[in-house]
């Protein structure tokens, strides 16, 4: 039943605004031919190519004629912009807005003159009107995938060249080969179609590629901060930590708006925008403006995940020359693109050269661990046909406040970056023209990594000997000597201590944890009367469970506590009788100036973790 209403519907403008046709008329053909073009994965207004009818009509006793022409795209809907009233003298089915901004444009090459009313030249642009199925509400529903273009002229004595332009259409999603092929099917009222089948416009792609490198467009980076440590504390001028490159999938997937004066039809439009008219009229008379044009170039879209709180993000207002697609290697980039926000300091990566030097850094707005930018695809050196990279800086600053934990720790994952093309919708088509869905607009369909992360402040405190054998007992304290104001004034800092023993065989007795030991604190214990950190109920009613070193046990221990200027001491006292007497000593402070990944408990990364000199 939908489908015999859809029909209907054509059927019905065209029987209004058809001009009838002898029927001993000779026959007119048209040869159809299309230029595809590659379109974006994700795109909800994506422009395919363009279609061309060449129709001869110079056969003797040729009559001028009119011809209805419909395009239907297989599997993909038509989201064009449609003008904000049903049009008038019937150009329109009843309750359906189908005037659209796409064109039909004709071009006679005359054998003999044109009669009237075509002697003074090639016709206006016809605009498209969009035939859709209705739904109970008598708008229209999501089967949107024809456009009619009504009274094309085909004068006797030409050959006329008609060129489809400016259709959009949501783009189906690439097949498993990675590329997805879009047609179209063209009919007419009283014109032959040679050939008579669907013609390729389109080849869908995926558009982006994205990576982080170093900030000199190095490889791929994942970087660790300390918590105890500041980085770019003076957001005036901060050293850019890392770059974030959009790669385009394809040649020309990223595009500006355009100079609109320079779109011409038939070309293969390299930019968001198609064939421009600042004004025309549809076959109904509604004016419709800005014909073509786009409402925005590609936006490249940056967002942050997991950030945690007490961390600023700064990035270039516009791309950076490091990684960056350059037509020469001092000269400007090919691509350019910039972000809307006042600039509040520069970045710079170091070495300082070129383009790199002091750019303007514009503050990433943060809620919730996460935010997000955007840049604007400017301006395209189109004599450069390839794919195309572009780099922007990013700078993480933060000054520490471990009293209050700041900035807070990242976890696995860390803090992490995802690139997509916007700008983002949910909507495929927008209806009336007016509507605030921008064109070009897409899925959101992120691409990203983890980047870096926040790490705690440790100090690793060593225990060269530790016995619990043949009647000796060692006693240990764990002290937390953050605290000094108004001495030293360090900043303050907590958190719970981790013993692990170690032997010569395989199986040495089980780590250990403490509680969280408060500046100004310590964990005292005895490995003979306790077996070690005792078990407990902490302050925060957390529940520390530990399994006992066992009486005989003799080795080394290594406290990972997670805070700055940890200390400990050490007492062996022989409990035998007579005995041989007792010695304490003063813990090691194990360096923490080196980078372990991997199973390894006492990685740290970076310098300033551990003893510092003032301690």
């Amino acid at each position: 039943m939908a489908d015999f209403r859809k029909l209907f519907l054509a059927l019905a403008v065209m029987a209004l605004l058809a001009v009838p046709v002898s029927a001993d008329q000779p026959t007119v053909s048209c040869y159809a031919s299309s230029s595809p073009v590659i379109i974006r994965d994700g795109g909800l207004t994506e422009l395919v190519g363009d279609v061309t009818l060449s129709c001869d009509n110079t056969a003797v006793g040729a009559v001028d004629i009119q011809t209805d022409i419909q395009v239907f795209m297989n599997y993909a809907q038509v989201t064009n912009k449609v003008l904000n009233n049903t049009g008038s003298g019937g150009e329109c089915p009843t309750g359906i807005k189908c005037v659209t901004d796409s064109v039909a444009t004709a071009k006679w090459i005359s054998l003999t003159p044109p009669s009237a009313p075509w002697v003074n030249g090639n016709p206006t642009p016809i605009i498209g009107l969009l035939q859709s199925r209705l739904d109970l509400s008598g708008d229209p529903a999501n089967q949107r995938n024809s456009v009619l273009f009504p009274r094309v002229p085909v004068p006797a004595g030409t050959i006329t060249l008609i060129r489809i332009s400016n259709i959009r259409i949501a783009a189906p999603s690439v097949s498993a080969s990675g590329s997805t092929d879009v047609f179209e099917k063209i009919t007419t009222n009283n014109v032959v179609i040679t050939p008579n089948y669907q013609l390729p416009v389109a080849t869908v792609q995926i558009p982006l590629q994205f990576q982080t490198t170093g900030c000199d467009g190095s490889v791929p980076v994942s970087l660790s901060f300390q918590q105890c440590n500041a980085v770019n504390p003076d957001t005036t001028n901060m050293t850019t930590n890392f770059n974030v490159q959009f790669i385009e999938g394809f040649a020309l997937a990223f595009k500006p708006v355009s100079n609109a004066t320079s779109i011409i039809v038939g070309n293969k439009f390299q930019s968001e925008s198609g064939y421009y008219f600042s004004s025309l009229s549809s076959p109904g008379g509604s004016t419709v403006t800005d014909v073509g044009l786009a409402s925005t170039g590609t936006n490249l879209i940056l967002r942050f995940n997991n950030i945690p709180s007490g961390i600023n993000i700064y990035v270039t207002k516009s791309n950076v020359f490091k990684g960056t697609s350059q037509l020469t290697t001092t000269g400007p980039p090919a691509i350019t693109a910039s972000a809307a926000g006042t600039a509040s300091g520069t970045m710079s990566c170091l070495p300082q050269t070129g383009y790199d030097y002091h750019q303007p850094a514009i503050p990433v707005t943060i809620s919730g661990g996460a935010g997000s930018v955007s840049w604007v695809v400017t301006s395209i050196d189109y004599t450069f046909n390839y794919q195309k990279t572009i780099s922007f800086g990013v700078s993480v600053s933060y000054v520490p406040n471990t009293s209050l934990d700041l900035p807070g720790l990242t976890g696995t994952p860390g803090g992490g970056v995802t690139g997509a093309l916007g700008p983002l919708s949910t909507i495929d088509y927008a209806v009336p023209i007016s509507s605030t869905a921008p064109i070009p607009r897409f899925r959101d369909n992120p691409k990203g990594a983890t980047v870096f992360s926040v790490n705690p402040c440790i100090t690793n405190i060593l225990f060269p000997y530790v016995t619990v054998k043949a009647g000796f007992d060692t006693g240990i304290a764990l002290i937390n000597t953050s605290l000094d104001t108004p001495v030293i004034g360090t900043q303050t800092q907590h958190g719970a201590c981790t013993m692990y023993y170690f032997d010569a065989t395989t199986s040495p007795p089980a780590a250990q944890n403490t509680c969280d030991i408060k500046p100004g604190g310590m964990v005292a214990f005895s490995m003979m009367s306790s077996g070690g950190i005792p078990s407990a109920t902490c302050a925060d009613s957390s529940v520390v469970t530990n399994t006992a070193v066992p009486i005989g046990w003799q080795g080394y221990a290594i406290a990972k506590c997670r805070f700055q200027y940890g200390h400990g001491y050490a007492f062996i006292s022989d409990r035998n009788v007579p005995g041989l007497g007792s010695q304490g000593y003063l813990a090691l402070i194990l360096p923490a100036g080196y980078c372990t990944r991997g199973p390894n408990p006492f990685s740290s990364c970076g310098t300033g973790a551990g003893e510092m000199l003032v301690h």
